[in-house]
C-alpha cells in the first residue's frame, strides 16, 4: 500500500502571514528512504512545514532497520483491529476545536479508520498543544512511528489545520508534493521565502499516486502560504482555481484513505470544485456530488457547460477536470493494476473531480460622489452567463485613483494594507468574493505618513498603519490643522520573513523613533527612512559533503541590501561540486553575489560531478509469488563505487554503466503484494553521509 498524498502546514495563514517560528539552519538526510532538508523547530526535526521526521539520518548505509518510502508500507500504517484501522490517542494539551476535528474524521471514516481513546496500546498518538503559543500553526508525525508520537504546535490551531493534521497521522503527506504537481499547480520561486524552501519538496522518489491530483484537498497549502511578499506562492493550472478548504476531507481524500487502508471504493464519485456546481454526466445535467455505479470497461461522457455558474454569492467558470483540461470529454472505467491500494475488482479511478475558477464581481467608486473615478489594469472581463465585470481569483492588478473639483486622493476601501497607495497594487479575493473598492476623496488638507522602503508598519495614538496612509480631518476625526498626534514605530521590522528585516534609521520631521507631531494648515509628508537588510541562506546537501561559509562575515546573518557576499564552498575528501542551485549556478567556486533582495543558495555535492539520480526501474513491477527476476536500474551519477539497497537492505549489485545498475530481487523480495524501494548510494570512504535517490517497486496481485 501507498500514501495518498499530502497536505497544508498552515491552512489558516493570511495572505500577510505571521512570521514562523524561531528555527535553526537547513539540514539534509534521510527519511524512510528518501533525500530530505529539514529544520529544527522547536525542538523537533520539520519537514515541510509540519512534518515531524522520526529516525531521520545521514546515510541510508546506516540503516539496520526495515525502512522504507513512506507510510506506503505496512509498519507505517495503523493496525486493524475488527476490519478498522485503530489510532489510539491521549490528550496531554488538547486546544479548542480538537474534539470537534476527531469526531469529525471519525464520522467520515467510519468503518475504515478510527481515532480511539488509548488503553494499554504501545503505539500512540498524544496530542500536546502550546498553550503560550498563538502563531496557528501545528506539526505531526506522518503515519505510525511506534511507541509515543506527538501533533503539537499552537493551542490556536484552525479546524482545517487540525484535521490536515490528522491527515499526516494517518498517513497522508502534502498534496502539493506530489510527483505531478507542476502539471497542476505553479510554484511561484519569487514569492516564497528563501529559507522555507524546503516546504515545497516534490516527492520524487514515491511517485505512485493513489488519486487523481486535488486541488481542494485539506492537505494542500493555501495559495499564499510562506509567502514573503504577499503573492501566491502557490496557484493552479489554470490560475484561480481554489486550492485546500477549511471544512473537511474531500470526497479525493477520502478516497485515498478508503485506499490506503485497504477498502478501495467500487463506485464512482463526480464532483466538484467548489462542492455543489452543475456538470453534465452522459448528457444529464446534475448537480455534484453524484455517485455511479459503473461497470469496468463503460464509457461515458463528462462535461462543463461554457456558461458561468454561480453558488451562493460566488460566481465560477470552468477550469479543468482533473483527468483531462477538456470540458466535455470521454472516459472509460478501468480496472485498478493489482495492487493492494488499487486492486483490480475496483476502478482505478473513482473520483473525477471539475475545479472551476473563481470569479470576483468587479466595482469601484470614488466618494463623495463626483469627486473623483478609478481606474484598472488590467480591465476586467465578462463572462457569459453573468452580469457586470470581473476578475479571476488572486489575479493581480493595479488601481490608480483620480481625483476632481477640489478633491484629492485620500485613502482605499475593499483592499488591503498600505491603503493610501496610489497606485495601488492589489490582488483579487479569493473563492469568489467579490471585489469592490472605494477611493476616498477629501476636501481638506491632507497629513501623509509613509515608509521608505512603502510598505512598512508604524502607529498613530495607538492604531497600526503601513506606509503611506493619509489623514484628513474629512475623514479621520481629530485631525485637525493644529491637532497633535503621537507617532512611533518598531525596529527591526519582519513583514513577512525571517530572512528579510528593515531597520529603523529616521523620521523625516527629526522627531526620535517615538514622538508627537503636530498637524499643519497645508498638505504635508512626513517618512520614516529604513534599511533594508537580508539574511542569504545559504548550505550544503549532503550536509557531510562541505562548508559553505559567507565573506564578510554577518554577525546577524543579516547584510545590508547591495552588500557584496562571497559564497564559497569548502569540499570534504571524496566530494565533488555538482554545482550550486537557486540564486547561484554552475559549478564555479566561490561566487559572489550582490545581496539586494532574500537569496538562496545551495551547494550540490556527489561523488562525481553529475548529480545521482534514479528516473525510472526496469520492469516496474513484478507479481506476487514470482520467482523474482533483474531489475535494471536506470538514472544518472552511478560508480563501481555506487552501492544498491533493496528494501534498505544492501544488496550486491552490477555496475553497467554511470546510467544503469542492475540487481537482482529474489523470490522472497516479491512474496507478497505491496511496494519497497529500490535505492542507489554513493558513499565515499569515510564520509559520515551519502547521497542517496530511490524509486518504490510494486509488488502485485
Amino acid at each position: 500500500m501507498r500514501a495518498l498524498a499530502y497536505g497544508l502546514c498552515c491552512l489558516a495563514m493570511p495572505a500577510a502571514a505571521a512570521v514562523p517560528p524561531p528555527s535553526g539552519p537547513i539540514h539534509s538526510g534521510i527519511f524512510r528512504g528518501r533525500p530530505v532538508t529539514y529544520k529544527v523547530i522547536r525542538g523537533r526535526d520539520i519537514f515541510e512545514g509540519d512534518i515531524i521526521l522520526d529516525h531521520v539520518q545521514a546515510s541510508p548505509s546506516a540503516r539496520i532497520t526495515p525502512d522504507a518510502v513512506g507510510v506506503a508500507y505496512g509498519q507505517y500504517l495503523w493496525p486493524i483491529v475488527q476490519n478498522v484501522a485503530a489510532i489510539p490517542y491521549i490528550v496531554t494539551n488538547g486546544s479548542p476545536v480538537l474534539a470537534t476535528a476527531i469526531s469529525q474524521f471519525n464520522t467520515t471514516f467510519a468503518g475504515v479508520v478510527q481515532f480511539v481513546v488509548q488503553t494499554t496500546q504501545t503505539d500512540y498518538v498524544n496530542f500536546d498543544f502550546d498553550s503560550s503559543d498563538q502563531n496557528g500553526t501545528c506539526e505531526s508525525y506522518v503515519g505510525r512511528v511506534g511507541g509515543e508520537q506527538v501533533v503539537t504546535g499552537a493551542i490556536n490551531c484552525s479546524l482545517g489545520t487540525t484535521l490536515h493534521e490528522l491527515g499526516h497521522v494517518v498517513g497522508l503527506y502534502h498534496e502539493h508534493s506530489r510527483s505531478d504537481r507542476n502539471s497542476f499547480v505553479t510554484f511561484n520561486y519569487q514569492n516564497v521565502i528563501k529559507g522555507s524552501i524546503d516546504n515545497f519538496t516534490q516527492l520524487a522518489d514515491d511517485a505512485q499516486n493513489l488519486t487523481l491530483y486535488d486541488y481542494a484537498s485539506v492537505m494542500s497549502y493555501i495559495p499564499f502560504a510562506f509567502s514573503r511578499n504577499g503573492g501566491p506562492t502557490l496557484d493552479s493550472i489554470p490560475p484561480g482555481i481554489a486550492l485546500s478548504n477549511t471544512s473537511g476531507y474531500t470526497a479525493t481524500d477520502i478516497d485515498g484513505i478508503e485506499r490506503l487502508y485497504g477498502q478501495a471504493p467500487k463506485t464512482v464519485t463526480v464532483t466538484s470544485n467548489p462542492v455543489g456546481l452543475t456538470v453534465s454526466v452522459d448528457g444529464a445535467s446534475v448537480v455534484t456530488p453524484k455517485v455511479y455505479n459503473w461497470a469496468i470497461n463503460s464509457t461515458h461522457t463528462l462535461g462543463v457547460a461554457a456558461a458561468a455558474q454561480t453558488n451562493g454569492t460566488a460566481a465560477y467558470t470552468y477550469g479543468r477536470w482533473n483527468d483531462d483540461p477538456a470540458a466535455t470529454h470521454s472516459i472509460k472505467i478501468l480496472r485498478g493494476p493489482s495492487t493492494i491500494a488499487q486492486p483490480a475488482t475496483s476502478p482505478a479511478v473513482t473520483v473525477y473531480t471539475a475545479n472551476f475558477v473563481g470569479l470576483a464581481a468587479y466595482s469601484a467608486v470614488a466618494a463623495p460622489t463626483g469627486a473623483g473615478s478609478v481606474a484598472v489594469s488590467p480591465a476586467p472581463l465578462s463572462y457569459p452567463g453573468l452580469n457586470g465585470s470581473y476578475f479571476v481569483a488572486r489575479q493581480a492588478v493595479t488601481l490608480t485613483p483620480s481625483a476632481s473639483g477640489g478633491y484629492a486622493f485620500l485613502t482605499w476601501g475593499g483592499t488591503d494594507a498600505p491603503w493610501s497607495a496610489n497606485p495601488k497594487p492589489a490582488f483579487v479575493p479569493d473563492l469568489g468574493a467579490p471585489f469592490a473598492v472605494t477611493a476616498y476623496m477629501s476636501s481638506k488638507p491632507i497629513t501623509t505618513i509613509t515608509t521608505v522602503p512603502a510598505g512598512l508598519g508604524f502607529q498613530v495614538d495607538g492604531d497600526y498603519w503601513y506606509g503611506p496612509q493619509n489623514f484628513a480631518s474629512d475623514f479621520f476625526s481629530g485631525w485637525t490643522p493644529g491637532s497633535k498626534h503621537t507617532l512611533s514605530t518598531w525596529s527591526p521590522q519582519l513583514p513577512y520573513s525571517v530572512n528579510t528585516r528593515f531597520v529603523y534609521k529616521s523620521w523625516s520631521d527629526h522627531g526620535g523613533i517615538s514622538h508627537t507631531i503636530k498637524v499643519p494648515s497645508e498638505a504635508s509628508t512626513i517618512t520614516g527612512s529604513f534599511q533594508a537588510q537580508f539574511a542569504p541562506v545559504a548550505y550544503q546537501q549532503p550536509d557531510c559533503a562541505s562548508t559553505v561559509t559567507l565573506s564578510p562575515v554577518s554577525a546577524t546573518g543579516f547584510y545590508n541590501a547591495g552588500t557584496k557576499v562571497q559564497f564559497t564552498s569548502a569540499a570534504a575528501s571524496g566530494w565533488d561540486l555538482t554545482g550550486w542551485l537557486y540564486d547561484l549556478t554552475t559549478r564555479k567556486d566561490p561566487q559572489t553575489l550582490a545581496i539586494t533582495d532574500e537569496e538562496l543558495a545551495v551547494a550540490n555535492y556527489d561523488t562525481t560531478i553529475t548529480p545521482l539520480a534514479v528516473t525510472s526501474l526496469a520492469p516496474a513491477f513484478m507479481t506476487a509469488g514470482s520467482s523474482g527476476g533483474i531489475v535494471a536500474i536506470k538514472g544518472a551519477g552511478f560508480t563501481s563505487g555506487s552501492i544498491v539497497f533493496v528494501d534498505n537492505a544492501y544488496r550486491i549489485s552490477t555496475f553497467v554503466s554511470s546510467k544503469e545498475i542492475k540487481v537482482a530481487l529474489t523470490a522472497s523480495d516479491v512474496a507478497a503484494a505491496g511496494f519497497f524501494q529500490i535505492g542507489v548510494s554513493n558513499f565515499p570512504s569515510g564520509a559520515v553521509c551519502s547521497t542517496y535517490q530511490a524509486l518504490a517497486f510494486s509488488v502485485r496481485t
